[in-house]
């Protein structure tokens, strides 16, 4: 690798999705698959060989001889979003707008719930 994300300054960032109408329904189903992440990402924490030989394992043949490295890197706090998230999320979507990719920067705001009510 000649150079990681961190190092580049990229603000690319995993999310979990759900439509409003899924939420409005389900939304015990939400805060469970919620509580299952944050206890996987305790787990990968604690056991990082483990978990690194788990992703490479996952990569198939690229993934050989890759689990250590990868399970010092594989963890990211799963968080709620609060204001300095979506501040990121505005970020990348105005690089999507910069790059053409999208038409117009979404209203974060508008599509943002808290699920640790």
């Amino acid at each position: 690798m000649l150079i990681n994300g961190h190092n580049l300054g990229s603000e690319n960032a995993a999310g979990y999705f759900v439509s409003q109408a899924f939420y409005q329904q389900h939304p015990q189903v939400i805060k469970t698959v919620y509580a299952v992440l944050q206890q996987q990402n305790a787990w990968a924490k604690a056991h990082p060989h483990e978990a690194g030989a788990i992703w490479a394992q996952q990569m198939g043949p690229i993934g050989k001889g890759l689990g250590d490295g990868l399970g010092e890197v594989n963890t990211v706090p799963v968080t709620p979003i609060g204001d300095i998230e979506k501040q990121h999320i505005r970020n990348i979507a105005q690089w999507y707008l910069k790059q053409g990719l999208i038409k117009q920067v979404p209203d974060i705001d508008a599509h943002v719930i808290d699920i640790t009510r």
